[in-house]
């Protein structure tokens, strides 16, 4: 799913335009201050960001970089197989798509999920990983 197409916002019935999003200076300036001040999620993800640099400085960033590329592969790949594939809650056009039951992890989240590991799998068999 992304802006510009629909989505049923969890099975409930009505499909909506996905709306792209923007910046706003006022809430942008809001985000920056009085809300990181009161929303301990910041910290968190400060404290979280300092522990990923320090294991990434354990392992050596090179290896890092390579894993990522790995990963960014594998996204790719699941993404090509996948896209087309996927049913989603909603249509391309706008009505709901009651096709998509199973389809879908949750609701309307992780739709394509089978398709993904199925994706994987193979992709990992060919690379001769372990699966």
């Amino acid at each position: 799913k992304q802006a510009g197409g629909f989505d049923d916002g969890g099975y409930r019935g009505k499909c909506n335009r996905i709306q792209k999003g923007g910046i706003f200076p006022e809430i942008d300036e809001y985000v920056k201050n009085e809300f990181q001040i009161q929303n301990h999620d910041y910290f968190l993800y400060a404290v979280a960001n300092r522990s990923l640099d320090l294991t990434i400085q354990e392992f050596g960033h090179e290896l890092v970089e390579k894993e990522i590329e790995q990963l960014k592969r594998m996204q790719r790949i699941a993404s090509d197989r996948c896209e087309l594939d996927t049913i989603f809650p909603c249509t391309k056009d706008g009505p709901p798509n009651r096709l998509s039951e199973g389809y879908c992890f949750f609701n309307d989240a992780g739709c394509g999920h089978l398709c993904v590991q199925k994706s994987l799998k193979e992709a990992k068999q060919i690379a001769g990983l372990k699966a």
